[in-house]
């Protein structure tokens, strides 16, 4: 069993998953705004900068829950309303899951009494 001060390895796996998904979002949104500006499509590129803030929270709320702060809940909704289109859903569910785990809980529950 992990000491409750070492990070298990699901938190840090369900951090690496939003963090991944984050960049992914990021450079998509980047990537299509740029694309759309070079158009004339201003409402594609307000969605490229929407994607692409999107992807910045998942990374910034990535990063913090593999630092330690319980960011659970967030991502949690943030993913489940992503998780409605398929290809995010392959990262953001077992993000989900591993962060909910038992040795997570108890990780965040003992950082939390630190606190």
């Amino acid at each position: 069993m992990e000491s409750p001060t070492a990070r298990p390895r699901t938190v840090g796996v369900a951090g690496g998953l939003w963090i991944t998904l984050g960049v992914l979002l990021a450079v998509a949104g980047a990537l299509t705004a740029f694309q759309a500006l070079g158009n004339g499509e201003l409402t594609m590129v307000l969605a490229g900068v929407l994607v692409g803030g999107l992807g910045a929270a998942f990374w910034a709320s990535g990063v913090s829950l593999r630092r330690g702060r319980d960011t659970r809940v967030v991502l949690t909704v943030l993913g489940g309303l992503l998780s409605l289109f398929v290809w995010p859903a392959l990262l953001a569910v077992p993000a989900i899951v591993l962060q909910y785990r038992a040795s997570s809980r108890r990780w965040f529950d003992s950082r939390r009494s630190i606190d």
